[in-house]
């Protein structure tokens, strides 16, 4: 019985300290593993908005460069206009020329309309609706170049926000792959996880059936179940040494007379080993003062 009980203390010892051991692999796993899904999804978070800033990064510069391509098209067209401007110019200075040497009025067919004017006044409308068409490229040659200086500095800015969320993914990556290297090297195993916990779940099934026993024989014999008030020896566990010996063997035959053996005795047979007297008299007063109360 008493390396029986001795056994069981040392299991249960032995269990308590495994409990404690896996109590803190958990908890450190389950930090580590949180702050790694974290990080993860910090990641994700961080490379979608990359990709979103790429996407519009990649508009921008489609927009731009059809921009440019119309902005390069109007200013041929203007230069073209302006050349063709200049020709006509030449050729009106030289008809206004030939007006003034035509003053008569008199047609080359020698009629008396005015059909050279009509002419001459075609020639000034179309000057005026060239200008008036040159005005209308030039203002928005303007508002492209605006549209064009505005879409650099947001593309600018935009680039700037590419290259810090690079950054912050490169830093979130350094601190990913430390949270993992701490975890590898907890000596964290899985294998050797789930081998603990399987020697744990037997441990538990062993300390169970024991107790089980244990307290079945308790119920059977419960003077051997000594309880006192550890007050009584001041929390001296050595103080009391419990029942300890054994007076004598019961053969199998003769169990069915033992109790008439615990009757006769008078309850001697379970008299309880103490250090010294002081301790007995301590018990007894204690015994004796629970009783009375």
């Amino acid at each position: 019985m008493k390396r029986q009980k001795a056994d069981n203390a040392a299991n249960s010892h032995k269990f308590k300290t495994m409990e404690e051991s896996e109590t803190k692999i958990t908890n450190e796993i389950t930090r580590l593993t949180t702050a790694r899904d974290l990080k993860i999804r910090t990641q994700k978070e961080e490379t979608e908005k990359v990709d979103v800033l790429k996407q519009k990064l990649q508009k921008l510069e489609s927009r731009l460069g059809n921009q440019d391509g119309a902005f390069k098209q109007l200013e041929e067209e203007y230069t073209l206009l302006k050349s063709q401007l200049e020709t006509d110019k030449e050729a009106f200075q030289r008809k206004e020329d030939l007006v003034s040497t035509l003053s008569t009025g008199l047609s080359s067919k020698g009629s008396t309309g005015s059909g050279y004017m009509d002419q001459l006044n075609s020639v000034k409308k179309q000057i005026t609706d060239e200008n008036l068409s040159i005005e209308k490229n030039q203002l928005r040659i303007n508002h492209l170049k605006k549209e064009l200086s505005s879409n650099q500095a947001q593309l600018r800015g935009n680039l700037k926000e590419v290259e810090s969320i690079k950054s912050e993914i490169v830093k979130k990556k350094k601190a990913y792959e430390v949270i993992n290297a701490k975890l590898l090297s907890s000596g964290f195993d899985a294998d050797k996880y789930n081998e603990l916990k399987q020697y744990q779940r037997e441990l538990q099934a062993q300390y169970q059936h024991a107790n089980s026993e244990l307290q079945s024989f308790l119920r059977s014999n419960p003077n051997f179940e000594f309880k006192y008030d550890p007050t009584a020896i001041r929390n001296s566990v050595d103080a009391v040494k419990g029942f300890a010996g054994e007076l004598f063997e019961l053969p199998e035959s003769n169990v069915k007379y033992s109790t008439a053996l615990e009757v006769c005795a008078g309850g001697k047979l379970f008299n309880v080993v103490v250090d010294n007297e002081v301790t007995g008299s301590n018990l007894l007063d204690k015994e004796i003062g629970s009783k009375q109360g």
